[in-house]
């Protein structure tokens, strides 16, 4: 999918005459990558910009893991330490991620679709600040008012989670994630500043959904996980 598709709309796009493409690719994307998600995702990304000698107007964006009231960050990890009420271990705790706000993404998306100095580039795309994995973790604990105590887990006990975790239904953890943790989810250029716009921070919208404001949704959502 993430591969093979992105190629394949361009061509769709190039038989139906359309000549603008805007690609959602994932920061850290690179054929050397180390996890097989983050070598398709540069395959995809690739294949789209292989069609620019063909009239194809392209412009890849490569976010870091994205927040939002709907997202499957903030909210699986709520759901996940909601259910483990003692101890939560965490796998790769000193990665590095700068998370970004859906909404500033989609505004980069709709303010190059006609500016042409866009066409053929790619853009990282980051929050105004970096976190380790643990700090988000003990963050999204904090809002939720969830007392769990996290344990870092080591490289080796981290490797192991994720082989026991890619079996277990709705697979919250895999191997895969695991390699892709490896190479931190942060920016050496950011996009944002090439758009005139200052990303929002988490703080300001994490609450709204996972803090008080949103409680009665968070726990209708662990009902729902629950199959009550």
């Amino acid at each position: 999918m993430h591969g093979e598709l992105p190629g394949k709309i361009a061509e769709a796009c190039r038989y139906n005459r359309i000549s603008r493409l805007l690609h959602m690719s994932a920061l850290g994307a690179s054929s050397d990558g180390p996890s097989n998600y983050l070598k398709y995702k540069a395959e995809g990304e690739n294949a789209v910009h292989r069609w620019a000698d063909q009239g194809l107007h392209v412009t890849s964006f490569r976010p870091s893991v994205l927040f939002a009231p709907d997202d499957d960050f903030f909210n699986r990890f709520a759901t996940l330490l909601a259910m483990s009420p003692i101890v939560f271990p965490l796998a790769c705790p000193n990665a590095r991620l700068s998370p970004a706000y859906v909404k500033d993404v989609a505004k980069v998306f709709a303010d190059s679709l006609e500016c042409k100095s866009t066409f053929g580039q790619r853009y990282d795309l980051c929050g105004p600040k970096q976190y380790t994995l643990r700090e988000l973790v003990e963050y999204t604990a904090k809002t939720a008012g969830i007392k769990t105590r996290i344990l870092p887990l080591n490289d080796a006990l981290s490797r192991l989670q994720a082989r026991i975790l890619e079996w277990v239904p709705g697979k919250p953890f895999s191997r895969d994630n695991y390699l892709s943790l490896q190479v931190d989810g942060v920016c050496d250029d950011n996009g944002f500043a090439e758009f005139g716009i200052h990303p929002t921070s988490l703080e300001c919208i994490v609450p709204t959904y996972i803090g008080e404001k949103g409680k009665m949704d968070f726990y209708r959502d662990l009902r729902r996980v629950a199959g009550r």
